[in-house]
C-alpha cells in the first residue's frame, strides 16, 4: 500500500513499516491472531504448489501433477479492527 507525502516520502515510511511488522512477527512467534484495541493482526500459514521446473524439463511436460509439491509460507496482515 503506497504512502507519501512532502513530510513523510514512502521509502522511510517503508523502511518503519517494514520494522514494525517483524517487531510485530516477533511477538507474536507461532500465534496466528492477535488483537489490538484498533487493529487486527493475523499472521497465518499459506501453502502454495509450484511446479519442479528441474524435474519437468527432464521428463516430459505432460506428467505435470507428477512433479508438483507443495510449500508453506505465513502470510502476515494488519486490519482496522
Amino acid at each position: 500500500m503506497p504512502f507519501e507525502t512532502a513530510a513523510f516520502p514512502a521509502p522511510l515510511f517503508q523502511e518503519e513499516q517494514k520494522q514494525i511488522e517483524q517487531e510485530i512477527k516477533l511477538y507474536m512467534a507461532d500465534t496466528e491472531k492477535a488483537f489490538t484495541e484498533n487493529y487486527r493482526v493475523t499472521w497465518s500459514n499459506v501453502d502454495v504448489v509450484r511446479v519442479d521446473t528441474k524435474k519437468l524439463k527432464t521428463e516430459a511436460p505432460e506428467v505435470y501433477q507428477r512433479f508438483s509439491k507443495v510449500t508453506s509460507s505465513r502470510r502476515f496482515s494488519i486490519k482496522v479492527a
